[in-house]
């Protein structure tokens, strides 16, 4: 329960950053100065991101086990354990996460110890989303315990990662 309460409260302030880019010129890191959060630690930037590359990468090779490893324990839960069910779920709702045709990442944000990290995808028809993870720690490792989706309007994808 003090878990769901964390999360709440997390997804709350990650949303309250997604919804103030458009005022701050879509800059996810004046947007967290605004909310007066402070970009990651470097080391923790660079393994975030290599959790959500390592995530991405194995649904592009419909290897949803390996998808499922990165997710956090609440996912599991959500979930059963059941990763072929978590892969079709990510193919479903979230097809541009699945097969991204290229993506980069927005400054990373500590968010009350856990971290936000942005990602602007454009999908294989060329439509540019931007999905909001939030990665929690488990251990030693970070974990996505959440991604939400934002539309992006006319934003060209630099330092991309192409499919």
């Amino acid at each position: 329960m003090a878990q769901q309460r964390v999360f709440h409260r997390f997804r709350i302030l990650a949303l309250s950053l997604v919804f103030a880019l458009p005022l701050l010129g879509g800059n996810l890191a004046s947007t967290a100065q605004a909310q007066a959060q402070t970009l990651a630690r470097p080391a923790d930037s660079i393994a975030v991101q290599a959790v959500i590359r390592g995530q991405i990468e194995a649904f592009k090779k419909d290897d949803a086990k390996k998808a499922f490893t990165y997710a956090s324990l609440g996912i599991h839960q959500s979930f059963g354990d059941d990763a072929l069910t978590f892969g079709m779920m990510v193919q479903e709702q979230y097809p541009m996460v699945y097969r991204p045709k290229s993506y980069k990442f927005d400054p990373t944000v500590e968010l009350e110890g856990s971290i936000v990290q942005g990602v602007v995808i454009e999908d294989q028809a060329g439509v540019m989303v931007r999905a909001v993870y939030l990665l929690i720690k488990e251990g030693n490792a970070w974990k996505v315990s959440g991604v939400f989706l934002t539309p992006l309007e006319e934003e060209t994808p630099a330092n991309t990662n192409a499919a």
